[in-house]
């Protein structure tokens, strides 16, 4: 393995808490990297320390980490949250087989004890509708050597919507790979303005990527997440000092609603920056997903704004320091 790597994984296993998280949230980026076709991402230089940010990992060395994280999940040095971290590592080398083998051997072992937004976080990694032609025969075989339809079936019973809606999609997913074909003609039929346009292309991914940073950096336990009996409707989200609100609305006067309630649109804002989703588009589940996660805390919210509040100092007082 790439010396490198070796001393992350070493990090990994001397640390505990936030320092480990941390550790396993540089894996995940420098394997995103690794595996991305994009160039670059101000994510990468931000997560990824200046060690390892230039690594270039071999066939081998993929191998090497996949094996190393495999013990993790199978073992007992990382907390259930941390293990969830390591899938998400493994869920950015699409269409890299024993990264897909070691999520579904994961998942055989587990998916009964898993909580309903730890079975959602394992299967929204399994990218079964983006695998290559290549690909799509082996996958069937780990499919069924892992028994992965009657777990999914499984969970497509939980109570909660997102997570029956997500497990019932992989179930259609999985099926397509025993006829060989691809799952991801409604994507495209739905994406096709999109690709007419690019600046609609453009926010389609920009969207993504931003629910994509949201699930990585709250497993990592890098977001503080509240919401308020007194504030229906209404979750927040602290990233660093900044502050993103989420608006969530349903019924027909578009009223304030729970994210446990019958949603059908939500609107974040950060800065004046402001995100649209409306209910079956664009990541919408895995949206939804997050937010139900927040907890009902006043305590907690007080202290998000009152932080919040002060980030406008903070950024002038780095100016004036630079």
């Amino acid at each position: 393995m790439n010396p490198l790597i070796q001393q992350l994984f070493e990090r990994i296993e001397a640390t505990s808490g936030q320092p480990r998280e941390d550790h396993l949230l540089a894996l995940s980026m420098i394997l995103e990297k690794n595996f991305s076709s994009k160039k670059s991402d101000p994510a990468w230089r931000m997560f990824i320390p200046d060690d390892i940010f230039n690594v270039q990992l071999t066939a081998s060395d993929r191998l090497e980490i996949v094996s190393k994280v495999d013990s993790y999940l199978a073992g007992y040095l990382l907390s259930q949250r941390e293990k969830i971290s390591c899938i998400s590592a493994l869920g950015t080398m699409a269409n890299f087989l024993p990264a897909l083998e070691a999520i579904l051997r994961f998942l055989q072992r587990t998916h009964s004890t898993l909580t309903d937004a730890e079975a959602y976080a394992v299967l929204a990694m399994l990218h079964v509708s983006s695998l290559s032609r290549e690909t799509r025969q082996a996958a069937r075989e780990l499919v069924d050597r892992y028994n992965t339809g009657p777990s999914i079936e499984e969970l497509a019973l939980r109570a909660d919507r997102s997570l029956r809606e997500l497990a019932q999609r992989t179930l259609r997913a999985l099926a397509t790979l025993n006829r060989g074909e691809s799952s991801q003609a409604d994507a495209s039929q739905s994406n096709s303005v999109a690709e007419d346009n690019p600046l609609i292309a453009q926010a389609f991914d920009d969207q993504r990527r931003f629910i994509e940073l949201l699930q990585k950096l709250t497993a990592a336990g890098k977001l503080e997440w509240a919401r308020s009996e007194q504030e229906p409707g209404f979750v927040f989200c602290l990233a660093g000092d900044e502050l993103i609100l989420f608006e969530l609305r349903g019924g027909e006067n578009a009223a304030p609603v729970e994210p446990e309630g019958k949603v059908a649109g939500i609107v974040s804002k950060c800065r004046n920056v402001t995100y649209l989703w409306l209910e079956g588009l664009h990541e919408w589940d895995k949206l939804l997903a997050l937010l139900k996660q927040a907890p009902i805390d006043n305590r907690k919210l007080i202290e998000i704004r009152r932080r919040s509040h002060e980030s406008p100092i903070h950024a002038l007082e780095r100016m004036h320091r630079e």
